[in-house]
């Protein structure tokens, strides 16, 4: 598989204590197609939460990348995989 581009982000914040914490946020995009092997592709970039019609009081038409704490890999047409050591 050739590399492509990825889009990647910072985001420091702070734990329960004050702790200071960083996450990294890599965004890798995927073709997938039945039968053949998944090839990289460019990147979608980044995005904060949008809303159905840009109106922060409908639902969530596409869920920020920014999270500080995510607790499962999102993979779309595939299962969701959630990480052992974190609590849902």
């Amino acid at each position: 598989m050739a590399p492509r581009p990825l889009s990647t982000a910072l985001v420091p914040w702070r734990g329960p204590a004050g702790e200071p914490r960083l996450t990294v946020v890599v965004k890798a995009t995927f073709d997938l197609r039945e039968g053949d092997e998944a090839a990289a592709t460019d990147s979608y970039p980044l995005f904060r939460d949008v809303h159905h019609e840009d109106n922060e009081g409908r639902s969530l038409f596409v869920a920020s990348d920014f999270a500080v704490r995510k607790i499962c890999l999102l993979q779309l047409g595939k299962d969701v995989r959630i990480h052992p050591d974190l609590d849902p």
